[in-house]
Order: C-alpha cells, then sequence, then structure tokens
C-alpha cells in the first residue's frame, strides 16, 4: 500500500476537489435533464435542466421517489424495468427505442420525451442514470407536418377532380 507524503497528500486532494468541480460543472451545463436514483429509487442527483423540465427545483426532487415524475398508470411497470436492467448485465441502453415514453411533471402535466438509462455500482451502491430529453416541441411539429400533408393531398385530389 502507498502512503502519501502531507504535500502530495494535499496534492491529491485538490486534484479529486477539482475532478469532482469538473464533473458537476459538465451534469449542471448540460443541456438535457439528467437524474440520478439510488437502488431504492429515490433521487440522488437532478441537475439543473431536469428541475426546469419537471419545473420543480433539486431541493425538492432529491430524495424523493422517481416515480412522482412518471404517470401514475406506468409506474408499477416503470418500477420492475428498473430492477430487471439492474440484474442484467447490460450496464446502458436507450429506453422507449421504438416509441415517446411520457413522463409527468411536479405540476402533474404529463409531456413526451425520449430516454436512456445506465447504471453502476460504486463502493458497494447500483446507481442509475437517466438522461431525459423533452421531446414536446418536435411532436407536435411532426403532427402540424401530417396536417399540412392531408392539407396538401386533398388539395392534389381536388385539382385532379377540377381538372387543373
Amino acid at each position: 500500500m502507498t502512503t502519501l507524503s502531507p504535500p502530495d497528500a494535499l496534492a491529491s486532494s485538490e486534484a479529486q476537489l477539482q475532478a469532482e468541480q469538473r464533473i458537476s460543472g459538465i451534469v449542471e451545463s448540460a443541456m438535457d435533464a439528467i437524474i440520478s436514483i439510488d437502488a431504492r429509487q429515490r433521487i440522488v442527483l437532478f441537475n439543473g435542466a431536469a428541475a426546469q423540465m419537471f419545473r420543480c427545483s433539486a431541493e425538492y426532487a432529491l430524495g424523493r421517489p422517481l416515480e412522482e415524475f412518471i404517470p401514475e398508470r406506468f409506474r408499477h411497470a416503470h418500477r420492475g424495468h428498473v430492477v430487471k436492467f439492474g440484474e442484467s448485465r447490460q450496464t446502458g441502453r436507450r429506453m422507449g427505442a421504438l416509441a415517446v415514453l411520457s413522463a409527468r411533471r411536479a405540476d402533474g402535466e404529463e409531456f413526451p420525451m425520449e430516454a436512456s438509462i445506465s447504471h453502476v455500482e460504486i463502493a458497494g451502491e447500483k446507481l442509475f442514470t437517466v438522461i431525459l430529453r423533452d421531446v414536446t416541441e418536435r411532436q407536435r411539429a411532426a403532427e402540424r407536418l401530417d396536417h399540412l400533408h392531408a392539407v396538401l393531398r386533398s388539395t392534389q385530389r381536388i385539382n385532379q377532380i377540377i381538372g387543373h
């Protein structure tokens, strides 16, 4: 085992602090919501983008069960999915790869989102991290585009009928 002299220990401590500050800065400046939960599915990390997306402060969210941010009809299944994912050998995956998922803001409003999840074990404690993106605007734009395509097809049929 290596022991560090006091100056080396201080330098190592400062380097560790800088590394922690760097990671914290990256997480806080991320444009996507980042939420980490423990094995009991309680929130242990809630970045600024998550606070904005879910319309609540990190202080409010920390320590709360993740299920508060999941629509009630999906809560039971979600809890089981997290447990099953934690037992798998897979360390990361995109959630809802074939469909947009639903989340619940602190005020109760549901919204569509995409998510990826990963898990890691640190000092014997399993942590799950989800990175979320609110796709409300993308979904609205797609719906508007579908509507415009339908209008265009109708206009083309009418033009064919009247001979233009």
